[in-house]
């Protein structure tokens, strides 16, 4: 049967449209987690300069911000900086160590509201 029987003629534009409408879609979500990863980046950057500008008083500096505010010891720091208050801190490195740390900055945080 040709191509062009009206037969076939609606399911072929049926599945060329869904098909190229699940194309669609996925390009526009490929696209858009790429605008997302873009804006976290971009957000990551910012967050973390602002994090360095205050912490230079102290002479600390951040390079990664996710890794670097982990242990909960520059955390404190940008709160005493930002608070003008000095807060207790645990000075091992163990694990036990750098929760306690980051639980006082969010017990800290908490009271401050």
């Amino acid at each position: 049967m040709p191509l062009l029987d009206s037969s076939y003629l609606p399911p072929t534009i049926f599945i060329l449209t869904h098909v190229l409408g699940v194309a669609g879609v996925l390009y526009w979500k490929r696209h858009a987690r790429g605008r997302a990863d873009e804006r976290d980046r971009v957000q990551k950057k910012t967050f973390t300069k602002w994090v360095n500008k205050h912490l230079m008083k102290v002479r600390k500096h951040i390079n990664d911000l996710y890794e670097d505010l982990r242990d909960g010891h520059n955390l404190i720091s940008l709160l005493e900086v930002l608070s003008g208050i000095k807060l207790p801190r645990e000075k091992g490195r163990m694990r036990f160590h750098r929760l306690q740390n980051v639980q006082i900055a969010l017990d800290f945080l908490k009271q401050r509201q």
